[in-house]
């Protein structure tokens, strides 16, 4: 019936068409160069390190090495020690009764008991060091840290907290519960 009719077929080849995406990919170049900042990169030359390494005078006192070590001794009893080197190398231990939950109460005598030993210690130092390092034990609060930190910070405005293995050494090598 169809054999009079010459029909031809055409068979579309399909492919890519590479146009659309090239516009596209042309668009987005564009909006990041001019989103883009560019950096200038500079050398930075940093200035010496303030702890120089230099030779040891004879007439030079030897550092005084200040520490504040804080750990519980027993239950409730929060032990500070002062410990320091230098000329006279000695240390200073106080023990603070500091009850959980922490109150108010408690923190200002803790406050109160590290002014005054604070105060013992820098009569017996008498140094013009402004640096102090300080270490607690993992089991001191917070609260306790912050307070021995603002006892020593007048006349320490240097504080360099260390981990808390020094306070817990010093606590094992002094025979502490």
């Amino acid at each position: 019936m169809l054999d009079g009719l010459d029909i031809e077929v055409q068979e579309s080849k399909t492919g890519l068409n590479l146009i659309p995406i090239v516009d596209m990919l042309t668009t987005i170049i564009f909006f990041l160069l001019m989103s883009t900042t560019f950096y200038n990169y500079t050398k930075h030359t940093l200035p010496p390190s303030a702890t120089a390494v230099s030779e040891a005078k004879p007439d030079q006192k030897p550092p005084l090495d200040l520490k504040v070590l804080a750990y519980f001794q027993g239950g409730n009893n929060l032990r500070v020690v002062y410990k320091w080197a230098g000329e006279s190398p000695a240390e200073l231990k106080e023990d603070f009764e500091l009850k959980k939950p922490y109150s108010r109460k408690g923190i200002d005598q803790l406050v109160g008991g590290l002014f005054k030993l604070n105060e013992k210690m820098k009569k017996t130092i008498r140094s013009d060091d402004k640096t102090i390092r300080m270490s607690m034990a993992r089991n001191v609060p917070y609260q306790a840290l912050i307070s021995i930190m603002d006892s020593v910070k007048k006349d320490f405005p240097d504080i360099v907290l260390s981990e808390s293995s020094d306070a817990e050494n010093y606590q094992a090598s002094s025979g502490a519960n």
